[in-house]
């Protein structure tokens, strides 16, 4: 559930962030994200692997 509440709350950020920046500023926040998102998991799941 808590998920599906994120998801919600993203989508409704990435809107006002088109609205109020522009397109072309969202698209390089947009990749920006993706980097952190990527890099994120990438940790999130090395981490327990680590640990055993």
């Amino acid at each position: 559930m808590v998920e599906t509440e994120l998801s919600g709350i993203v989508i409704i950020v990435l809107a006002l962030g088109i609205i109020l920046c522009g397109p072309a500023l969202f698209i390089q926040s947009w990749r920006w994200l993706r980097r952190i998102v990527h890099a994120g998991m990438r940790s999130a799941r090395s981490k327990p692997l680590q640990e055993e």
